[in-house]
């Protein structure tokens, strides 16, 4: 792969993937591409994610090991406290029990018809999660009062699918910007750059985990089969646009084409999923802890997590 040799400046787009997003503020990162190391800096654009969220502390009860769970408080339809009504509980689908309000929302979002979903806070029995099926915008449903039992949307009126982080969403942009394996970089057809490269969102946990898979993910997914693909791009695409993945993993092959597999398997949420080693073989979740989509991009990442321009799709 050709080295960058002279200096040149990192353009961001201000709009993003989908014209609700405003840009947000972004942070330091590190261009890798071949054995060169060039550090850029953007300036922050604003802080609108940072004023949306607050960093509220559940009881532990409602987070593993007492750690923090960051709340948005300005959107409407997030984390409202309070009792359903009869009117509610009708439009109940399924029911779980959560490692913490992250998880509970995990369980939404992967069920195509859950529209909303409630976590109780002091529940220590089955079922402290439970989904629900489309109803009233404003939660006139839920007689509000502190207890202890917290309501919250799927699809919300800022464009996201998640009202939880356990980060501050305005912080996690601290990802890692490669082009790390040669054969498998995309391929830019609209520009002339001989260095095109991946954005890797490093800092969230189940994003490009490197390694094989483990005894917990082989007994469900022992019929799941390889697809070739062009890049990592259309197996992170391949793997949103399937109702049954969960997770998904790539290959760089020596043709330079991508071996992509797809897994009806929750990646983050089941120990012994994936045995971490040096295989080449890299596995994702298909939602991610920041409650976006996307690992991987073309185009680097905002404080919301989401990509910031169109992806480059081959």
């Amino acid at each position: 792969m050709a080295l960058i040799r002279t200096p040149f400046l990192l353009l961001l787009l201000a709009g993003s993937l989908l014209s609700f997003q405003n840009p947000f503020e972004l942070v330091s990162t590190s261009l890798i591409t071949g054995t060169t190391t060039r550090t850029t800096s953007q300036e922050p654009a604003t802080s609108i994610i940072s004023n949306r969220i607050s960093s509220t502390q559940f009881t532990t009860d409602a987070s593993t090991a007492g750690k923090s769970i960051y709340v948005k408080t300005a959107v409407s339809g997030c984390n409202v406290q309070g009792t359903a009504n009869s009117s509610f509980r009708n439009r109940f689908l399924n029911e779980f029990q959560a490692a913490d309000i992250l998880q509970c929302q995990h369980f939404c979002q992967r069920t195509t018809a859950c529209a909303e979903y409630s976590f109780n806070t002091s529940s220590t029995t089955e079922g402290n999660c439970l989904l629900y099926s489309s109803g009233d915008d404003n939660h006139s449903d839920v007689a509000k009062g502190k207890t202890g039992v917290f309501f919250s949307k799927k699809n919300l009126n800022d464009g996201s699918d998640h009202c939880y982080s356990d980060a501050p969403i305005s912080i996690r942009v601290s990802e890692t910007i490669k082009s790390h394996i040669p054969s498998l970089v995309l391929e830019e057809r609209s520009s002339p750059s001989p260095t095109p490269t991946l954005y890797i969102k490093s800092n969230a946990s189940d994003c490009n985990i490197e390694g094989s898979m483990g005894s917990a993910m082989q007994s469900s997914n022992s019929n799941a089969t390889a697809t070739l693909l062009n890049s990592v791009l259309d197996c992170q695409q391949l793997c949103q646009r399937n109702s049954t993945c969960y997770s998904y993993s790539w290959q760089a092959m020596a043709d330079s084409a991508c071996k992509c597999t797809l897994y009806s398997t929750w990646m983050l949420q089941t120990p012994g999923a994936v045995d971490v080693g040096d295989t080449g073989v890299w596995f994702s979740d298909k939602y991610v802890v920041d409650g976006t989509l996307w690992c991987y991009s073309s185009t680097p990442f905002l404080g919301s997590g989401l990509p910031s321009g169109p992806l480059i799709i081959t």
